[in-house]
């Protein structure tokens, strides 16, 4: 569901939309900035890697966390990329984006930011943060909403040889379990 066809704060949304892309100079009209079925505040608000091209939040990495979304019962979540463009995009990219996603977070007031990946801390933080370091656990806050920090889920599709599946599953197991505690 695209959460600017439907919602109690349709307008602003709305207006949010048509400002943020004009920025951007997205001209395609198909492009989704944001999935969910979030129709209210004090949903749960996921953050993700930036957008890698393809069809937005159509592409496995994408499906993979509405599986996880499904699958640990997370209702009222909405998904937008931390920045919409193809490319290489830096920690600068993002930041410079990061008033625009301040904004659509001041917006749909979550009460939980779930961050996936290193990438999204950059909309709500000036710093690094470390994913082995700090996954699973929230990192800080962002106006009294919780930073929750975990993997994305290309991370947990994309398999090198030396790595072992099942205790990237494991984590992602850990991770979600303390996820929706806070949900």
């Amino acid at each position: 569901m695209d959460l600017f066809s439907s919602g109690d704060f349709i307008k602003d949304i709305k207006s949010f939309k048509k400002e943020y892309k004009k920025h951007l100079n997205i001209q395609d009209r198909v492009f989704n900035l944001a999935y969910g079925s979030a129709t209210s505040t004090g949903g749960v608000l996921f953050v993700d890697q930036p957008y890698h091209g393809g069809k937005s939040f159509r592409e496995p990495s994408d499906i993979k966390l509405q599986e996880c979304i499904a699958r640990y019962n997370i209702k009222n979540e909405l998904i937008i990329y931390c920045h919409p463009k193809t490319g290489n995009i830096s920690p600068n990219n993002i930041k410079d984006l990061s008033p625009w996603i301040q904004r659509l977070t001041n917006i749909i007031l979550p009460k939980l930011i779930v961050l996936l990946g290193e990438e999204p801390v950059f909309c709500y933080l000036k710093k690094k943060i470390l994913i082995r370091e700090n996954h699973g656990k929230i990192i800080e806050y962002y106006n009294n909403i919780p930073l929750f920090l975990t993997f994305p889920m290309i991370y947990i599709l994309n398999s090198k040889g030396f790595e072992d599946k099942e205790f990237k599953n494991t984590l992602l197991d850990r991770d979600w379990n303390t996820l929706k505690s806070y949900a």
